[in-house]
């Protein structure tokens, strides 16, 4: 389908802050509100506010999911699902591929969905639900009736290294409520030597059941230059879980020696 919903803090409740891994976390008393065709309640954004937030959401879109930033909160699980969107924007960018296919956005009686373009009555959708505001921005809501924090985790900042080829770090791992998939963003920067970033492609996951599962996809470039970052976006199928590790092998541009590389998602 087109963007993944399918895609670190201060929330406004306890159900709207992201988990990270390995942080602890405080909260403030929320106001739940549910959007319907009639206008908002205050504590939301604008009508017109929300329809560019969710389909912004559903565009998948670098530069409108840059511009509806703001009509999150701040340090927010809505935030952190709409910065999870735009790692995998920016994976696509960074590995010269075209954005993901826009899902259409519609408004509905219990908020927001978008569903693929041209499939008619078998169309997968995603849902956006039980919206939450807080001082006029969007702070929470359920993706296909499961709540963000028990689906996205957001990285806590620690580096993996890879060898002398560079380093690692978890962005962000999500469980998609629709398909089942599992998928993680990576931030990887390579040494002065460059890296091969074609191990990737191998990639395994270990879940926390012990199970191990193959990729389905990986968005990465093939090689980093020298001193160079980038955003790298890789998917598992169903039944891997968020708690897990990511494993794989990065060969050396040199002499081809491998390095065994496990970053964990919590």
């Amino acid at each position: 389908m087109g963007c993944s919903d399918d895609a670190p803090v201060t929330p406004a409740d306890d159900d709207a802050k992201a988990k990270v891994a390995e942080s602890t976390e405080s909260a403030a008393e929320p106001v739940a509100v549910e959007t319907t065709e009639s206008e908002p309640a205050s504590d939301l954004p604008d009508s017109d506010d929300l329809d560019q937030l969710f389909e912004a959401l559903a565009g998948g879109g670098l530069r409108d999911l840059e511009s509806a930033r703001e009509l999150t909160g701040e340090g927010s699980v809505a935030r952190v699902y709409l910065e999870y969107l735009l790692s995998q924007a920016n994976a696509l960018l960074d590995a010269g591929m075209p954005g993901a296919e826009a899902l259409e956005s519609e408004r509905t009686d219990d908020g927001y969905e978008g569903c693929e373009p041209y499939a008619g009555d078998d169309a997968v959708c995603v849902e956006w639900t039980e919206i939450e505001g807080a001082d006029g921005v969007v702070v929470n809501f359920s993706i296909n009736g499961q709540p963000i924090d028990e689906l996205l985790v957001a990285g806590n900042g620690t580096v993996i290294e890879a060898g002398n080829q560079g380093t690692f770090e978890l962005l962000y791992a999500y469980q998609s409520p629709v398909s089942g998939n599992f998928f993680v963003a990576l931030s990887a920067a390579s040494a002065s030597s460059g890296m091969d970033v074609t191990g990737l492609y191998s990639a395994t996951y270990r879940d926390p059941s012990g199970r191990q599962l193959g990729m389905l996809d990986a968005t990465t470039p093939s090689e980093l230059g020298a001193d160079s970052t980038a955003t790298v976006f890789i998917s598992f199928p169903a039944p891997a879980t968020i708690g897990g590790t990511i494993n794989f092998d990065l060969y050396d541009l040199d002499d081809y020696s491998a390095t065994t590389v496990t970053i964990p998602t919590a």
